[in-house]
């Protein structure tokens, strides 16, 4: 059986894939390991956002996790671009809020930065500065609500519906151009998004991790996004 490929736009009535790849398990893997040893140095380094700025960093008062959302959360809306072009879906939100994409020090952050820098053929700023570029790009990020768990830690049966709820009121307000689901086992919670937000399936790539935005693939994808507003 052949491979699948790293990154999949769907097209027409696709469909899901197949199981994937062992590549795709292993940056899978490695995904999962460098989001745990940056939540650990991110305590450490008491969440510093943007090291150029001589402006004392709010995150520097924080003591508990928890306290970051609501500041992810303003961060996120205030980062809104006024016409979504490319909408990036990732998640599960929240697993472990020590470091986030809209705080400039996670996996996500580096790997779209580094698309960024591919697409467009020259350095991306960092920190705060590139989530501006992101947001005047028309590029937006949003997560998949984690999902309720039983057992030994694994999903109901079936896809849940608080996800696919929540993607399909983002798709139906902000109607984005195109769709990136980063990692494989979002791709049927977000296909049933598209298809009750009546969004063609065709607006949505699928990145099966994080790893894959770092490849030149998805860069010459993201290029032809970037292009299309």
């Amino acid at each position: 059986m052949a491979q699948q490929p790293r990154g999949t736009q769907l097209s027409g009535m696709d469909v899901p894939h197949a199981d994937p790849s062992p590549l795709v398990e292993v940056c899978s893997t490695l995904d999962r390991m460098v989001t745990r040893l940056e939540n650990v140095a991110s305590r450490f380094e008491h969440l510093a956002l943007a090291p150029s700025s001589n402006a004392p960093s709010p995150l520097r008062s924080i003591t508990h996790p928890e306290e970051l959302i609501p500041l992810i959360e303003a961060r996120r809306d205030a980062l809104r671009p006024q016409r979504v072009n490319i909408l990036f879906i990732s998640g599960p939100a929240y697993e472990r809020p020590v470091s986030h994409f809209y705080l400039a020090n996670s996996h996500l952050f580096r790997a779209i930065r580094k698309a960024f820098e591919y697409a467009e053929g020259r350095r991306m700023p960092n920190h705060e500065e590139f989530l501006k570029l992101f947001r005047e790009r028309g590029c937006w990020s949003i997560e998949v609500p984690t999902e309720p768990k039983r057992g030994r830690g694994r999903p109901r049966g079936g896809i849940p519906r608080p996800g696919v709820d929540y993607v399909s009121e983002i798709l139906v307000r902000e109607r984005p151009r195109h769709i990136v689901a980063v990692r494989q086992r979002l791709e049927p919670t977000i296909n049933l998004a598209c298809l009750q937000a009546n969004i063609p399936r065709d607006r949505l790539y699928v990145a099966p991790s994080v790893s894959v935005l770092t490849q030149r693939e998805f860069a010459r994808a993201l290029s032809r996004m970037l292009a299309s507003r």
